[in-house]
């Protein structure tokens, strides 16, 4: 925790496109863990619904 807020993260290896079975995962992660902020890496590259996904959960 830094400055009051609690923030996670989850790596998602090469050999995977992140869809949105990962971002999925995430936000509930963010839900269940009660963390303000998540952030999903790959080294790969996001599927077109999960750039969607995310443009619709994010409040700005």
């Amino acid at each position: 925790m830094k400055c009051g807020r609690r923030n996670g993260a989850s790596v998602f290896s090469a050999d995977l496109i992140c869809c949105t079975r990962f971002i999925g995962k995430v936000v509930a992660a963010i839900k269940f863990y009660g963390v303000d902020k998540g952030v999903v890496v790959t080294n790969s590259y996001f599927t077109k619904s999960a750039i969607n996904m995310v443009t619709n959960l994010s409040p700005g």
